[in-house]
């Protein structure tokens, strides 16, 4: 059998003659006449024929921007060209993706409702150049970093901004990150684009973006439902195993099995349309796991799963009302709360405590569009976010060190976003300009114990603001019927940092209808988050996560250039290369305070890198074989470096690909079939482990950086204060899972299926010291009025 590194070259392979044969099938034929494609309007980015605004409401809705790029919704028919969709995301304005100079992938409902996904992160991992890096399996509370092109995530933070319908997601100045919060019925697409985008998003765009593009409330009032559970499943494994009564059984089944409960409903007319979801999830066993990985100064070691029982409730609104032909008001809500359990203290005894993290978020958010006349398009709004978030876990008593407590530790933040821009269309041009102010408050509570309210060594609080404000132009500008090109730049000031400029220029050429050349180039910045600035938390009594408010920010210098075919109406071909420079980039240093880390564990504090870059070459190929099959692939190889360290950085795999099929066929009047499956694979990953530290565990070390000091015993210690090394690198073997998932649909309201994660049962590390999820088997059912 081929090592876990060669048959991701092989697959990775085997996605690039899947390129090389279609390409050469497909260029034979070229595009037929008749389904040559549209040609569009380059003044307002439609179609020329009109068919996105065939009825006044939908004009309506076109000029307030309130519809939703053509792709199939559930239950439709797929239509017969759906691979030139239309996107708002990498510039702000409706284009269809062969013009925008960005790249950017679109998981279209069709993709969304065939696919196994529970959680929008385990969509996104099919993408090209997409990582999805996890330490909480399922579940919804530690931070899940999203790793775009090469550029990692941060210990504290996210570099990738997460927008829902444009409002963002992200929890400013906390370590909190909720891309899960709204529920995939009430998802209409999601849109990626890769590649840093500050000019036009500020400072989390420093990775990329993606935007979940809820679903527009249309016609008559709808509600549909469904429901998931991996009941029946898990009961046939625990029989398998034997040794429990029928009764214990069920009980165990169903406490420890997946369970997922949503409601969707939605409606509208020409003047008013709403869409309101809300969802209930528990999961007894998140990591589907008999035992769950450590990995600590010891070594690496298996312990049972206690009590790592999640919950969340997930609601999601927004309600939409035109005041006569030219104002239209939107309201959008969310709500989101989770309780992740991580099993009991180790050394709290005799009466172990609950380990867990919980979390509540709320968010409300008007606009109003107002269309002045043909030419100018306003859009004011303000967004108000509050996060509230526990962390309950064991520590060391300031006043007593060798005395561990059981411990609690709180975080509160309250966001407020002021936003305003204007669209103007001339000619040849299409001009935006914003601007947008977000405030943000944060207070982080001292930790202190559960029960008698003393503190806990060095976890102080701090209670702190920032205020960021942006001002940005772009400039779309067609050359004749072949080209676009996008100029933009922002300027950002933050009260703790000062002001950054972020300019971009892309640019696409479509000399045919079938060819789109593109190319872009700019800088971004990310300024450090309150967090990593002013918070330090004791992840357990063995390490210590340390504030840094010396942080200088981050700056990136990004390029990518490529082109993209499109040899009949139903197949794309893309290949992209890319490049990004990333300068004091935002790292873990840890800090030895002892040769002896059994009595002094060391510290891990934010630190800023001189250097760091990745690059690469991503390729990907979509194929609509008939109007009911559907296949994709991608596959991407890139390298990475840390300067400062010379190694990779951190979670970035060289090698990566997806290759995945759907369909949706007609099997008689009423009955229709509808099928997914996916792979996807993950090459190496390497990582500095500044949890597995030893006094032998050192790379490399710098004696300009600290002194050891021998004493006449034969010990040794460090003189004056800790001191930065390199800690251990670790890899991470290269994995591959498969997923897939089988739906029947009776009529046009009743559904049921059967899904599974992990369908071979992979076992591997997503995240250093963190299995990955096991199988899970669920059955859906759903319907509708």
């Amino acid at each position: 059998m081929l090592s876990a590194r060669y048959s991701t070259a092989a697959r990775g392979a085997l996605c690039v003659l899947l390129l090389g044969v279609l390409t050469a099938v497909f260029a034979q034929e070229g595009p037929p006449p008749d389904t040559a494609r549209e040609t569009p309007d380059r003044q307002t980015g439609m179609s020329s024929s009109g068919d996105m605004a065939d009825t006044p409401e939908q004009a309506q809705k076109q000029a307030t921007g309130d519809t939703p790029p053509s792709d199939t919704v559930a239950g439709d028919e797929e239509p017969a060209v759906t691979l030139d969709r239309m996107v708002i995301t990498a510039t702000r304005t409706k284009r269809r993706m062969s013009e925008t100079p960005a790249s950017v992938s679109v998981i279209g409902k069709s993709k969304i409702q065939a696919s196994a996904a529970t959680n929008v992160d385990e969509l996104l991992r099919s993408e090209t150049n997409v990582s999805i890096k996890r330490v909480t399996g399922m579940g919804e509370g530690i931070p899940s970093h999203i790793i775009i092109r090469g550029i990692p995530g941060a210990l504290a933070s996210t570099r990738t901004l997460v927008l829902v319908d444009g409002i963002p997601s992200n929890a400013a100045g906390t370590p909190f990150f909720f891309i899960n919060e709204v529920p995939l019925d009430a998802i209409e697409r999601v849109e990626i684009v890769r590649g840093p985008y500050s000019a036009l998003y500020g400072a989390n765009a420093f990775g990329g973006v993606v935007n979940m593009v809820t679903t527009e409330g249309d016609g008559r009032p709808s509600v549909k439902g469904a429901l998931e559970t991996s009941f029946p499943f898990m009961a046939a494994y625990y029989a398998g195993k034997g040794g429990l009564a029928a009764r214990e059984n069920a009980e165990k089944s169903a406490a420890m099995g997946y369970w997922n409960a949503e409601v969707l409903g939605t409606g509208g007319s020409e003047r008013f349309n709403y869409t309101v979801s809300a969802g209930y999830r528990i999961i007894g066993n998140y990591f589907l796991q008999d035992s769950a990985l450590v990995v600590g100064p010891n070594g690496r070691y298996l312990k049972d799963i206690a009590n790592h029982d999640y919950y969340d409730i997930r609601y999601f609104g927004k309600f939409g009302t035109s005041i006569g032909d030219r104002v239209r008001l939107k309201l959008h809500t969310r709500f989101f709360k989770s309780d992740l359990g991580f099993g009991k203290t180790k050394k709290v005894l005799p009466d172990s405590a609950d380990v867990t993290t919980r979390g509540e978020k709320f968010l409300i958010g008007p606009t109003a569009r107002i269309v002045v006349n043909d030419l100018l398009e306003l859009e004011i709004g303000a967004i108000y976010g509050r996060l509230q978030g526990e962390f309950l876990n064991e520590g060391p008593l300031e006043k007593d060190y060798d005395s561990v407590v059981a411990s609690q530790w709180d975080a509160f933040s309250n966001d407020v976003q002021l936003n305003g821009r204007a669209n103007l269309r001339l000619r040849s041009q299409k001009i935006t300009l914003g601007v947008d102010a977000l405030i943000n408050s944060i207070v982080f509570g001292a930790g202190v114990g559960r029960e008698t309210g003393d503190t806990i060594r060095e976890m102080g609080g701090a209670d702190t603001t920032s205020v960021n404000t942006g001002v940005y132009v772009q400039d779309e500008i067609t050359i004749g019927e072949i080209a676009q090109v996008v100029p933009g730049v922002r300027y950002d000031h933050n009260t703790l940092f000062g002001g950054a400029l972020s300019p971009k220029l892309g640019a696409a050429v479509y000399p045919a209808e079938w060819l789109t050349l593109r190319a872009s180039g700019g800088r971004a910045y990310r300024a450090p988050t309150l967090s990593e600035l002013y918070l330090t938390i004791m992840i357990d009594p063995s390490y210590v996560v340390q504030s840094n408010p010396e942080l200088r920010p981050e700056y990136v210098w990004a390029f990518d250039a490529g082109f993209e075919v499109r040899p009949g109406k139903s197949v794309s071909l893309g290949i992209m290369g890319f490049y990004n420079r990333m300068t004091d980039l935002v790292v873990s240093d840890v800090l030895l305070r002892s040769l002896d880390t059994e009595t002094y564990p060391p510290l891990v504090k934010h630190g800023n890198t001189d250097l760091s870059w990745s690059a690469g070459a991503e390729c990907a190929a979509e194929w609509q074989v008939a109007d009911w099959l559907t296949l994709e692939a991608n596959y991407v190889f890139q390298k990475s470096e840390d300067m400062t360290y010379n190694v990779p950085l951190d979670y970035v795999p060289e090698h990566s690909g997806s290759a995945s099929a759907r369909a949706k066929k007609q099997l008689g009047d009423r009955l229709v079939l509808e099928v997914g499956l996916s792979e996807d694979i993950v090459g190496t990953r390497w990582f500095l482990d500044w949890a597995n530290i030893t006094p032998n565990s050192i790379l490399e070390t710098d004696t300009s950086k600290y002194e050891i000091v021998f004493l006449a015993d034969g010990s040794s210690r460090i003189s004056h204060e800790p001191r930065a090394f390199v800690p251990p690198q670790r890899s991470l073997p290269a994995y591959w899972v498969t997923n897939g998932s089988i739906k029947l649909h009776f009529g046009e309201h009743v559904w049921t299926g059967v899904s599974v994660l992990n369908l071979f049962d992979r076992e591997y590390e997503e995240s250093g010291g963190t299995f990955a999820p096991g199988r899970l088997f669920w059955l859906g059912v759903g319907g509708g009025f």
